[in-house]
């Protein structure tokens, strides 16, 4: 009997402790792009496993994107405000991926402003639930997780959540990484919108300091005017958004130190590279059947914004030909829209519109990737140890390009290149018969392995962390409050240049004034010499 009511007594214990290191968290999580709506879904259900009480806040910005988030989480949708659309149609502006400058300036600009107007009326409307805004307040989570977003950072104060992690499936943008109070150093960190790498010319850096200064700017003109939105709505001394999105207790990325550029970091910058990185699961018999008909297969896809069926017909074309190049080879083709009948009559073309790509990463015949590049295939695709070719089409594909490339673990191609055949063609030559690549892939898909901290445990213990003891003031550096002036020391640097050019200047003036005098006084005495010459000699 006491041996029972021990037991029943422990079973008690160890349910309130478990009780007590449960903590709701509400994750933020707007069905804005496809891959950032499955990151966030899958921090949600690993919150979840880990026996937190997680909500997903699912505000949708545009119909097109909308998609599955979170499999074990509550989830509170907002459907999306019809007027978006009229703003920026997700859609065309995916179309026109294909077509677009990448390098075009005036296109960045645009679209960011698009983009901005769009986020703002969004935020507005969801400010406008106040229903779903008053029952998210009186859930009193702990703990509020989402990516950098300022129309958030305004909810959060609105729902009185203590504390807060930013979270992010690429690397920070320039603003970002000013607001938080990292140092970013233009001259050899590039922006995440170039495809520049570490060393740049002079050209390039002047480039990369251009489109730094003007994404930061961009970006802090939609802050000032998400800042407006709250004050008419909720009164002039609302928290300053930019000051409430720095007071983060850390800053999570999906990038990993192996394949990232070095760069300065601080105590609440995390990488946690693979964060959202399913597990291999077994293929249908379907699939098996078309893995095992040749014995090298090549996966071809571009992604969930910018599908394969709105490439220019040239494009498509290049693409065929180019694998007509390789009979022995199986290209299974990401290929939205079947009744275009893209494959027909190339029995070594497989097309689908939906594959299982990390499934599909991990078979021993897959050889090679032909993608857009975005954060999360380049993560599968590495840790799966495969070679890459990468044709960037926006965003941080651009830089996980340049990247790819640099350190040796595929070949980059422009969307001009993509459209001929010799140059696809060559690609995917190199990249099946250099063994280079697939030995610098293997060896770095070795080392994601066996880092000594995985990512999944690490999300759960800073959560955790952060959840109980919220902002760390240490965490905060002291350099983003500075002045552009202080914090370049200028104050410093320029008075002391002006002292010593002063200084230089007195002793020249000094020398000189000693020169004069020195030549006069040999001038005299030249001159009396003369005069006694002359008296001598009458």
């Amino acid at each position: 009997m006491y041996h029972a009511e021990w037991y029943l007594a422990s079973l008690i214990i160890i349910f309130h402790a478990s009780q007590n290191d449960s903590y709701k968290i509400l994750v933020y999580n707007p069905r804005f792009g496809k891959s950032h709506t499955k990151f966030l879904g899958s921090i949600a259900d690993t919150l979840v496993n880990a026996g937190h009480n997680v909500t997903e806040f699912a505000p949708v910005l545009f119909e097109f994107s909308d998609s599955t988030g979170s499999k074990l989480a509550k989830t509170v949708k907002i459907d999306a405000d019809p007027e978006i659309s009229k703003i920026m149609n997700v859609e065309i502006f995916a179309q026109d991926a294909w077509k677009r400058n990448q390098q075009s300036i005036f296109s960045l600009i645009s679209v960011m402003k698009r983009m901005s107007d769009a986020l703002l009326k969004n935020c507005e409307f969801q400010l406008k639930q106040e229903k779903i805004m008053q029952e998210l307040k009186s859930e009193k989570f702990d703990l509020a997780i989402f990516e950098f977003n300022q129309c958030f950072a305004g909810i959060i104060e609105l729902l009185r959540i203590p504390a807060h992690i930013v979270v992010s499936p690429t690397a920070l943008f320039e603003y970002a990484i000013e607001c938080f109070g990292i140092p970013n150093i233009p001259s050899y960190i590039p922006s995440l919108l170039t495809q520049y790498t570490d060393k740049m010319t002079y050209l390039q850096r002047l480039k990369n300091l251009i489109i730094t200064i003007l994404t930061t700017k961009l970006l802090d003109n939609h802050t000032i005017r998400c800042q407006a939105l709250f004050r008419r709505l909720y009164g002039d001394q609302f928290i300053d958004l930019k000051e409430k999105l720095a007071q983060v207790t850390y800053v999570l990325t999906n990038t990993d130190p192996l394949f990232h550029i070095s760069r300065p970091t601080i105590h609440k910058m995390l990488e946690l590279g693979g964060l959202a990185l399913p597990k291999p699961q077994p293929l249908s018999k379907e699939w098996i059947a078309v893995m095992n008909k040749r014995k090298a297969v090549v996966l071809v896809s571009f992604g969930t914004v910018t599908l394969s069926c709105w490439m220019p017909n040239e494009t498509k074309q290049a693409l065929l030909d180019a694998f007509d190049s390789f009979p022995n080879v199986t290209f299974i083709w990401k290929y939205e829209k079947d009744e275009h009948l893209i494959a027909e009559g190339r029995p070594n073309v497989i097309t689908s519109k939906w594959l299982p790509q990390s499934d599909l990463l991990a078979h021993k015949n897959l050889i090679a990737f032909l993608t857009h590049g975005g954060m999360n295939s380049i993560t599968e695709t590495l840790n799966r140890g495969k070679p890459i070719v990468v044709v960037p089409l926006f965003g941080d594909q651009m830089q996980n390009a340049v990247l790819v490339q640099r350190l040796g673990l595929g070949i980059k191609l422009s969307l001009s290149e993509l459209a001929i055949k010799e140059k696809i063609k060559n690609a995917i030559y190199n990249i099946i018969y250099d063994k280079s690549y697939a030995q610098k892939v293997e060896r770095l898909s070795k080392m994601m392995a066996k880092k000594p901290n995985q990512a999944e445990e690490q999300l759960i213990k800073h959560v955790e962390f952060a959840a109980e003891f919220g902002q760390i003031a240490n965490f905060d550096p002291y350099g983003r409050k500075m002045s552009f002036v202080s914090y370049y020391m200028l104050d410093i640097i320029i008075p002391f240049i002006i002292l010593i050019f002063f200084i230089i200047t007195i002793i020249c003036y000094l020398i000189i004034r000693l020169f004069r005098k020195l030549f006069h006084k040999a001038v005299i005495c030249n001159n009396n010499n003369s005069i006694i010459t002359k008296v001598k000699k009458n």
